[in-house]
């Protein structure tokens, strides 16, 4: 039986000019869940909820032993973190840093994190304020490992990143889930990330939850249809996501692979393609047809 880390509620927070509304999920030990969705749907935000870094109106976030921690503002080191801007002293060097807020954790490692920051090429006696996009993410990186947190929230995390380290960090992440348990929570517009890691993936669009599904699921349950314009009155606009149009070519994605099922004939009639990620996002988060 899965143990679960984190489970999600009826979520809801509100703003002036937009709600996240009533979002409900939960992730187990060992998983690594990808966040996606245009900007402004709502991911960060959601995030932040979970850090307990804002207040939400309705629902609950409850940690591994099924109590709502946050609010009690306890259980929160049990969480690490990669958001921008990071909650470090811009004055202060790596390993200052480092022996300032590592204090607050107790599974801080202090061997563990000088031996990341050596591994990761930074240098400790260089001020957190001197750091590059790419750096402050490995240093963040380095100082989320090193007290050894249940869960790990990850906000666009390889954005800066060359691609040799993004390769690394993408490797590294497994690992520890792998050895440790630890769970993962991804935000990230740089989809082929998710292909290679993401065990689920929830997807937002202007608040609302659209799906959070296994990952081979979710691919398998949104194909693409593609075809001679001419045959698109075919199908129902109810049934699928925006139309691409390319001359006398169109494209589309199904919102559900049971419409397929019902029309056998559409194999036949139109090109099907198991889809992406990416094409997800494209589809069911840019409009209607």
């Amino acid at each position: 039986m899965e143990e679960k880390i984190l489970e999600v509620k009826g979520l809801s927070k509100k703003y002036k000019d937009f709600k996240l509304q009533d979002i409900n999920f939960a992730l187990d030990k060992g998983y690594i869940m990808g966040l996606i969705g245009r900007n402004g749907a709502g991911k960060t935000t959601l995030m932040n909820c979970i850090l307990g870094k804002l207040h939400y109106e309705t629902g609950s976030i409850l940690l591994e032993n099924g109590v709502e921690q946050f609010h009690e503002n306890t259980g929160k080191e049990d969480l690490g973190f990669i958001v921008e801007p990071g909650p470090f002293f811009p004055g202060e060097t790596l390993e200052e840093n480092g022996k300032m807020l590592g204090a607050f954790y107790k599974n801080w490692d202090s061997d563990y994190f000088v031996s990341l920051l050596k591994r990761f090429e930074l240098n400790r006696d260089k001020l957190y304020y001197d750091l590059s996009k790419g750096m402050k993410t490995k240093f963040q990186l380095a100082f989320a490992l090193a007290h050894r947190p249940k869960l790990l929230i990850l906000d666009e995390p390889t954005g800066g990143l060359d691609p040799v380290f993004r390769r690394e960090f993408l490797s590294m992440i497994q690992s520890e889930v792998r050895d440790t348990m630890m769970s993962v929570i991804i935000s990230t517009h740089l989809t082929t990330d998710l292909d290679k890691v993401a065990d689920y993936i929830m997807m937002l669009d202007k608040g609302t939850q659209l799906f959070y599904m296994d990952k081979e699921e979710m691919l398998d349950s949104f194909p693409v249809l593609s075809g001679d314009v001419e045959k698109l009155p075919l199908l129902d606009k109810d049934k699928c996501g925006r139309v691409r149009r390319k001359g006398n070519y169109f494209s589309t994605m199904l919102k559900s692979p049971e419409y397929l099922k019902e029309h056998p004939e559409f194999k036949t009639e139109f090109q099907v393609e198991r889809t992406s990620i990416e094409e997800i996002m494209y589809y069911l988060s840019a409009g209607e047809m």
